[in-house]
């Protein structure tokens, strides 16, 4: 297994659209952005940051922020992050809102500075969410990643909004990733 560097979310893009994911709709121009299927787009402005760094949301009238990543805005019930080690699912966790915080706010960006948590207990997976998930770490050439996967209710559907090369590891997840090492490496002898 080989960690290679994270690759940019306009190419990733591009690689999803390419290799037929389910993902947002994506313009790399503010004339196409203008022609993006939502009324909200998201603006990046950085695209390679992360915990929604150069995000913002706009209503497509309003658009007029140069960017070199516009997005459509998909609604969500729901968001995960599916952890894909040597092209297996090994852990799912899905953002849910700290205890204690306003339960009635909603962010359409979630993020721990949004008082967004990783959450693995009673965790309803939408039926597509593994597919999705292993078909954008596929499309980016890659065998591992973190998938962030958002599930539009009124679609039934999950999109891939990035692959996280590099996610935190720590806690459970460090123990989780270090399982699935010894696991490969194990088999390779």
């Amino acid at each position: 297994i080989t960690f290679h560097p994270g690759i940019d979310k306009v190419e990733q893009f591009r690689r999803f659209t390419r290799e037929s994911v389910a993902c947002p709709a994506f313009a790399t121009s503010l004339n196409d952005a203008r022609a993006l299927p939502s009324k909200l787009i998201v603006v990046r402005l950085l695209t390679s940051a992360s915990e929604g760094r150069g995000i913002s949301i706009v209503p497509k009238e309003e658009l007029t922020q140069q960017a070199p990543l516009y997005t459509e805005y998909i609604p969500k019930k729901k968001e995960f992050r599916v952890h894909v080690f040597n092209n297996k699912v090994i852990d799912v966790q899905e953002k849910r809102r700290r205890r204690g915080l306003d339960q009635t706010q909603e962010f359409k960006v979630r993020n721990t500075a949004n008082g967004y948590v990783f959450c693995r207990g009673d965790v309803v997976e939408p039926s597509d969410l593994r597919d999705v998930a292993l078909a954008a770490v596929r499309a980016i050439g890659r065998t591992q990643g973190a998938v962030d996967v958002v599930y539009n209710e009124k679609q039934n559907k999950c999109f891939a909004l990035e692959v996280n090369s590099r996610p935190g590891l720590q806690g459970t997840t460090l123990k989780i990733y270090a399982d699935a090492c010894m696991e490969y490496l194990n088999g390779q002898t």
